[in-house]
């Protein structure tokens, strides 16, 4: 592999983990303020929305969403398992855009 080719996929791979870790930071810190007990309104009022929107097991599901939100954005900022993580993160995400910010008027 010549110099150029060599330097190219260094320097797509540092890119690519890169916005892998931001992404990951992003989503650990999101929801390790929601999990932390001092801030009101988090886990439980999450599970009260969903309970809201017809979902039977708010609470439990509000839980299961946010430890594994904090495990795997922690695991995509070390670059494990990324295509996974990314693939369950953009299923979330279109997720909360049609029931969360579509009915309030916006994306």
């Amino acid at each position: 592999m010549d110099k150029i080719t060599k330097h190219a996929v260094i320097s797509f791979y540092r890119t690519r983990s890169g916005s892998c870790s931001t992404s990951g930071c992003c989503f650990t810190f999101h929801d390790g303020t929601r999990a932390n007990a001092l801030v009101p309104g988090t886990v439980g009022g999450f599970g009260e929305f969903l309970n809201s929107k017809g979902f039977m097991i708010g609470g439990m599901l509000a839980w299961t969403i946010t430890i594994f939100e904090i495990a795997a954005g922690a695991m995509m900022a070390f670059g494990l398992f990324v295509k996974w993580i990314a693939a369950v993160f953009i299923i979330e995400l279109i997720t909360g855009i049609f029931l969360v910010h579509l009915p309030n008027g916006g994306l």
